[in-house]
């Protein structure tokens, strides 16, 4: 994506580029950029934040409700919410990037030379993308969790798996239109390997549509993170977690509604900002849906 330069002077004289890319960027990608940042800021500065452990035990303080010592309150172990949150917010994030930067690697590796060379490579690809679209998404990763075992490693290679055909599709159709391309058809003219017109003219079309599909998958990965955390197939316990925090906590749901509440409430604000964010950068990278909604 390329800036498109401001000429600005300054107090001495000398002329500063300043790229103003940022000015089409809409009201929901600046909030829902600001809104992730927040979130990511506060994983990454857990410790500094919160002055509790996040499994430090309190039994005397099990199960209290907001206050001055402990903002979101305790749980059912005395352990501080917010910390908790704040350190749970760290696999989600991890994960979820994780395995969507997975399936975007590996929807270019299969998409790519399927799109690009057709007939068999194209059909062998096909095939094997439609076993993995019968199955939702959701219970294709808890399938995979179930094989693999349970652990985040294994969290992240099962959303990511679930998570490639829609990535490998989209390579394919976009390397289908720009292999028939003028330039790429002069590329092979003049001899160029495919490897290299893949690599150098067909890639190039492929990058804008795949952050736009990376901002979209975001959440739909966070979702399936926290709900394979929430039955117990993610991080181990004692690890935070925020599906694992809602799924300890919604026994003790008549007790205190905190442990649970909150969590899910750091959840929906994290896909919300993700989705506005992704809607925001679809508007603006995407050119379809601007022509779209004049």
């Amino acid at each position: 994506m390329s800036a498109v330069p401001v000429s600005v002077r300054d107090a001495t004289g000398p002329t500063v580029t300043v790229p103003r890319w940022w000015r089409g960027l809409s009201w929901r990608a600046l909030v829902g950029a600001g809104g992730v940042a927040a979130f990511l800021v506060a994983a990454v500065l857990a410790g500094a934040v919160s002055p509790y452990s996040p499994d430090a035990l309190a039994i005397g303080s099990r199960l209290e409700g907001p206050s001055a010592a402990h903002l979101l309150g305790t749980d059912q172990l005395g352990r501080d919410v917010l910390t908790r949150i704040l350190y749970g917010l760290r696999p989600s994030l991890e994960s979820g990037f994780a395995a969507i930067m997975m399936a975007a690697v590996v929807g270019v590796a299969l998409g790519l030379p399927s799109g690009y060379f057709g007939s068999l490579v194209d059909t062998v690809v096909t095939r094997v993308l439609d076993l993995l679209v019968a199955w939702p998404a959701v219970f294709l990763a808890l399938a995979i969790v179930l094989l693999l075992g349970t652990g985040e490693l294994q969290v992240i290679v099962a959303i990511g798996l679930a998570e490639v055909p829609v990535f490998s599709r989209l390579v394919r159709s976009i390397a289908m239109v720009a292999a028939r391309s003028d330039h790429v058809v002069a590329a092979r003219a003049a001899g160029a390997s495919s490897l290299r017109i893949m690599l150098r003219h067909v890639l190039p079309f492929v990058v804008t549509p795949l952050v736009v599909q990376f901002a979209i998958a975001a959440p739909q990965a966070l979702v399936a993170e926290a709900s394979l955390n929430y039955l117990g197939l993610g991080t181990h316990p004692p690890a935070p977690s925020l599906g694992a925090m809602v799924s300890e906590g919604q026994s003790f749901l008549a007790y205190a509604a905190g442990p649970i509440v909150f969590p899910i409430l750091v959840i929906v604000a994290l896909v919300v900002s993700l989705t506005l964010l992704a809607d925001g950068l679809q508007d603006r990278l995407d050119p379809r849906s601007r022509i779209g909604a004049r």
